[in-house]
């Protein structure tokens, strides 16, 4: 399945630190995502002007999560799509496209260590989640 077009609801927010945030977005009912662990979603933030700004934030759910999807977002001060997350209310509705990128796990029996820092925990969050899960059901 390629890049969709995705209209989901803000359903709930988390301030984690004084500039990181957890975005946990519901998509219609009629609509599922399909992705692999460590891809992202390509949010986009209203402009004046009409055409927005696209900015990439890696999916932090598990890939078995497909009526919605959480983000990890870092937000700069003066920022404008920082400036647009720290605004957004719950229950309010954001465009997306995706799920895009190929930064996913080999289908191998290797032994994985996953290294990363701040936000950067994204999509190693999202692939131990689909890993832990797989490794539960098959018990």
């Amino acid at each position: 399945m390629g890049i969709q077009t995705y209209t989901a609801r803000l359903i709930y927010t988390n301030k984690l630190t004084p500039d990181v945030y957890q975005l946990a977005f519901e998509l219609p009912p009629d609509q599922n995502i399909v992705f692999e662990a460590g891809q992202y979603m390509i949010m986009f933030v209203p402009q004046e002007g009409g055409v927005p700004l696209r900015k990439l934030y890696s999916i932090a759910s598990p890939s078995y999560q497909t009526g919605a999807f959480d983000l990890l977002v870092k937000t700069i001060e003066g920022g404008r799509a920082s400036e647009y997350v720290a605004r957004l209310k719950e229950g309010e509705t954001v465009m997306f496209q995706g799920p895009a990128g190929r930064f996913v796990l080999e289908k191998n029996e290797r032994p994985k260590m996953f290294l990363c820092t701040g936000t950067g925990i994204a999509p190693i969050r999202s692939m131990i989640l689909t890993e832990l899960y797989k490794g539960l059901k098959t018990d």
